[in-house]
């Protein structure tokens, strides 16, 4: 039923990331992949009437769960503890543990995937793709895409016109 679709949803992103590597796309494969693992074993748990334990990184999944849904208007790891009614001291801690990175790289990751997603593949400019990511202005993105890249976003798209996917 509705679980093969979102399994084959989490593996179709998976595909991509591998067709289309981007310096970030191990981080997206591993979230992504223990996402999925997460979600299958809860699933077996209730098909075989299973007891479902709350594994201790519990929180680092619901962030990574959450970050797919929420991404273009929470950018804060405070947002997502709140959602999850934990500190961001816990969320970090779980995170942490699960995936060695903590939950502000996480995040700025996830971000950074989807603004380059919306830079190759759509037509929007700067400032809608700025405006759609909830950033106060423009130059606020572009600076938040250097930092995390080195380039511009003009640059990140010639680059990838030509070839170059880093």
């Amino acid at each position: 039923g509705n679980e093969c679709e979102e399994y084959q949803r989490l593996l179709k992103k998976i595909r991509t990331e591998l067709r289309q590597p981007q310096a970030d796309s191990y981080n997206i494969i591993v979230s992504v992949l223990y996402y999925l693992l997460a979600i299958m074993n809860r699933h077996y748990a209730l098909e075989y009437q299973l007891p479902l334990a709350a594994p201790k990184n519990y929180y680092a999944f619901q962030f990574v769960e959450l970050m797919e849904t929420h991404i273009r208007k929470l950018q804060r790891v405070q947002d997502y503890a709140s959602l999850l009614k934990v500190s961001r001291i816990t969320l970090n801690h779980s995170v942490m543990a699960l995936y060695g990175v903590s939950a502000t790289y996480l995040l700025k990751q996830r971000l950074l995937a989807e603004i380059k997603n919306e830079l190759l593949f759509t037509s929007k400019s700067i400032s809608e793709i700025s405006y759609a990511f909830s950033f106060p202005e423009p130059p606020h993105l572009m600076r938040f895409f250097k930092q995390q890249t080195g380039k511009t976003c003009r640059e990140f798209q010639e680059d990838y016109k030509n070839g170059v996917y880093e």
